[in-house]
């Protein structure tokens, strides 16, 4: 059994701009919030790019009804957040770039040759060559793909952490959509 609530025209004409700007309003609000927490939640790492990739938009969804989308575009901020399982295949060790080459930017090499030091015969250190680096890599992602990593699930943090001021949001948008269908606004 299904209840089906119709909102319809009546004296005020089609309630539909008014469910959708204020939908519009209240979404905007609510993933500016989720995006900031998240962010904030978010492993700086080497580059900070997974940090700065984290983004908010409204869009249509289905049948033109508003949705709120939090996330990233970059492929690795999914693994970061969600883990990988062991025996999963592991990470690449460089990424392919743009014309075919393969590029250490965003890859297991840029992370050895920032993170990763090498110690000299004198007690000192340095760091790694390319070809060190690469090897370096290699092993760390053989060594993730048989033992996983543990998630970071800084988008669930980030959204427990709005969880009182998206109730207060959506509650005030609630009302405005009330007074608005009321006649109150137009």
């Amino acid at each position: 059994m299904a209840a089906t609530i119709t909102i319809s025209g009546g004296p005020l004409g089609d309630p539909g701009p008014i469910l959708t700007r204020n939908l519009e309003r209240m979404l905007t609000e609510a993933t500016l919030l989720v995006e900031r927490n998240v962010t904030r939640h978010t492993p700086i790492g080497v580059t900070e790019a997974a940090r700065g990739s984290i983004d908010s938009e409204v869009r249509p969804g289905a049948g033109g009804i508003p949705v709120g989308v939090v996330g990233s575009p970059l492929k690795h901020v999914a693994v970061i957040n969600d883990g990988r399982r062991p025996g999963a295949r592991p990470p690449p060790v460089m990424e392919k770039g743009e014309g075919g080459g393969y590029t250490e930017e965003g890859s297991l090499v840029l992370w050895v040759r920032r993170k990763v030091s090498i110690r000299t015969p004198t007690g000192g250190s340095r760091a790694p060559t390319a070809e060190e680096a690469r090897g370096v890599a290699y092993v760390i992602a053989r060594s993730i793909g048989a033992r996983g990593i543990e998630g970071r699930h800084f988008f669930e943090r980030g959204i427990e952490d709005s969880r009182g001021a998206l109730e207060q949001i959506f509650a005030a948008g609630g009302l405005r959509i009330t007074v608005d269908l009321a006649g109150g606004r137009g």
